[in-house]
């Protein structure tokens, strides 16, 4: 409970000081526009379309690609090793019969 409400009040007070400090103005003046924060010059639109588009095309893959391969990589490994397992030889001792 004390490390929620720490990294809570932390985050209040970043937000608090960005907002403060027109950083998130800069950024989306930045992103609308292609005006780069603090000089005269702004991107072009087409290369401003190009970082948008790369900076999509990265998070898309690391949210939607990445764990598509990770569980089809867990299944496959799963059924290798339950093929594995089968192939094996049974133990000596693997049960106790019950002696009469």
């Amino acid at each position: 409970m004390k490390k929620i409400l720490i990294f809570t009040i932390i985050g209040l007070l970043t937000c608090a000081i960005l907002f403060q400090s027109d950083v998130i103005d800069s950024l989306l003046m930045f992103i609308m526009v292609g005006a780069i924060p603090g000089t005269p010059y702004s991107v072009p639109p087409v290369l401003m379309l190009m970082i948008v588009f790369a900076v999509f095309w990265v998070f898309l893959f690391r949210m939607v690609v990445r764990p598509i391969v990770r569980r089809h990589t867990a299944k496959r490994s799963s059924k290798k090793h339950a093929a594995h397992k089968k192939r094996m030889p049974s133990r000596r001792f693997k049960r106790i019969e019950a002696t009469s």
